[in-house]
């Protein structure tokens, strides 16, 4: 096999895995927003039967309730970054599979013509897009973290005005820093993205290569 053999069976199989991978972190977000939608009904679930068991016997839990939602509400954040760290990892993918894409169009194959204008811009998906089912799933969790907020403020202190003052607040910043994130990563290459910084291949004093 020569090195053009070679090469085309290589960006066949990478173009391949890529679209493995494009479907892993799509499936891995779906699976973080299921899995939070249980945690949430039971931690939820439990508040309030715990609060309504302090009422009836007369047991004042109500900062040890607040507490357990606030902690809660600590685990979402951690897995709200995740699903945003899971979108950068996603659109990496994917404009890589759309580079390879139109490597391959630009040679027109048996004349194909792409009349249908299938992906193939590198420089696309954007890390932060509205119309993308991640981003919405990114805002629902942040909803559900500002509601564990908002309840165990409320439960803890009985005002809700301030509870709802949290809500709102929690939510609005996650969703600001979460879409700031996004849209940072714009700037550079998927490498910087991913890394924080471009790599690059340099040769060392001893004539191996080295990551830098």
């Amino acid at each position: 096999m020569d090195a053009k053999e070679s090469t085309v069976s290589f960006l066949e199989s990478d173009f391949c895995q890529c679209f493995e991978q494009m479907r892993y972190y799509d499936a891995q977000i779906f699976d973080i927003f299921k899995y939070l939608s249980g945690y949430y009904a039971a931690a939820l679930s439990l508040s309030v039967g715990l609060y309504q068991y302090s009422i009836e016997k007369h047991f004042n839990l109500d900062f040890a309730i607040g507490t357990g939602l606030i902690v809660s509400f600590l685990f979402g954040v951690f897995m709200y970054a995740l699903i945003v760290r899971n979108r950068v990892y996603f659109v990496c993918v994917a404009r890589y599979v759309n580079e390879v894409r139109k490597t391959s169009l630009e040679y027109k194959p048996l004349g194909f013509q792409n009349i249908t204008k299938m992906y193939k811009n590198p420089i696309q998906p954007p890390y932060f897009n509205w119309r993308s089912s991640q981003s919405w799933l990114m805002c629902l969790v942040a909803l559900l973290n500002g509601l564990l907020v908002g309840i165990g403020f409320y439960i803890s202190c009985h005002f809700i005005k301030c509870a709802l003052i949290f809500i709102i607040l929690i939510i609005v910043l996650e969703l600001l820093i979460g879409i700031r994130y996004l849209q940072i990563k714009e700037k550079g290459s998927v490498a910087k993205a991913v890394f924080g910084k471009d790599t690059e291949i340099k040769e060392g004093d001893d004539g191996q290569s080295i990551l830098s």
